[in-house]
């Protein structure tokens, strides 16, 4: 690797634009499949609705707190915290995805 793209950080490899590319699907998709299926009149409509005021709570917390905080250098807690609640909501809902395709392809055998 060169040695002048390494010692600048604001240059981004493959690698971590594959990674950002990759969380965007995961987090769109996830907020998407929560929120239709909070619309919809079935059961675990509440499930849902919880997982999706997770992520975006979470992702509230995440963006809005760096710009109430002091710019000492570090990540303050409050958007640790919001990372926390986003990715709980997120695993939420890729769990019930999970069961329902496992609940769908063990029920046809």
């Amino acid at each position: 690797m060169p040695s002048d793209i390494a010692s600048d950080p604001n240059v981004w490899t493959t690698g971590e634009l594959i990674n950002i590319a990759l969380f965007a699907i995961l987090y769109l998709s996830c907020l998407t499949f929560a929120i239709r299926k909070t619309l919809q009149k079935d059961h675990g409509r509440f499930y849902f609705m919880a997982c999706a005021v997770l992520v975006v709570v979470g992702t509230l917390a995440m963006v809005l707190e760096p710009f109430n905080s002091t710019m000492s250098g570090e990540m303050p807690p409050q958007a640790g915290l919001g990372a926390w609640v986003m990715f709980l909501g997120l695993f939420g809902t890729i769990a019930a995805i999970v069961w329902g395709v496992a609940r769908r392809v063990f029920s046809q055998r």
